[in-house]
């Protein structure tokens, strides 16, 4: 299996080193610290229909019903479709990829937390989304910063294979502790705006999100991340449709 391969394969995270259900719990420093990044609004999902792809744990789909949502539904692949359904009995949870999905249904709100890195075509991903969103519907990705994804970090065994130069790369971390293997794909921020405008949508806002002091806290070793880059997070608003 090529590393790109490997980073479209949802089973890596269906492995018994992976604690998501750990991450996803409300005690997670993890799983707050990419609330406080995200800082939802209750003004973009109150009374609104919510789709999130890659939902895993569940944790932000209850987010958005806390914060108004009036139906969210969760797309999950790993065995933490399970757990969500738990987690979030309110919501809808089906149990397939991305690429799998299908739905005449249209949402106000689409979002992607972490999981675009398992991805292989961010042109299709996009497009796909906005054939899902509603005119004018709204679109939140947190994605891995690729800089900080590739850089030598701590004790973790890195391979790194470029897709598109300076554009795209594949990355698998070998990790002694913390989750074992991961391997993800990871964008530039130009090829992030390039391809959400070719896809329809227009920026709405865009936020590097680096450590913050309460994370470094819980987390000491995010130190090096203090004042660089660890996912970049993006808001777009559809503004055309456009065709697959």
């Amino acid at each position: 299996m090529t590393l790109l391969e490997q980073a479209a394969d949802f089973r890596q995270y269906d492995a018994l080193d992976m604690d998501w259900e750990g991450v996803g719990t409300a005690a997670s420093p993890h799983r707050q610290f990419m609330s406080r990044a995200i800082n939802l609004q209750s003004a973009e999902v109150q009374g609104n229909t919510v789709l999130e792809v890659g939902c895993g744990s569940g944790w932000f789909l209850k987010e958005c019903l806390d914060h108004g949502a009036a139906q969210v539904t969760g797309v999950e692949p790993s065995k933490y479709a399970e757990l969500a359904a738990k987690t979030v009995p309110e919501a809808t949870i089906i149990k397939r990829t991305f690429q799998e999905f299908e739905t005449n249904k249209q949402f106000d709100f689409v979002s992607f937390v972490m999981c675009t890195e398992h991805m292989p075509d961010l042109p299709h991903t996009l497009t796909k989304a906005n054939h899902l969103l509603k005119k004018t519907g709204n679109l939140l990705i947190l994605a891995a910063d690729a800089e900080a994804f590739m850089l030598p970090r701590y004790d973790y065994e890195l391979q790194i294979e470029p897709i598109q130069p300076g554009k795209e790369a594949v990355v698998e971390a070998k990790r002694p502790t913390d989750y074992g293997t991961t391997t993800d794909i990871v964008r530039s921020v130009d090829y992030w705006l390039d391809t959400a405008r070719e896809a329809g949508f227009d920026l709405t806002s865009h936020q590097p999100v680096m450590a913050d002091d309460k994370f470094i806290s819980q987390k000491p070793k995010y130190e090096l991340f203090r004042n660089r880059p660890l996912f970049q997070l993006f808001r777009f608003t559809k503004v055309r449709d456009v065709e697959i």
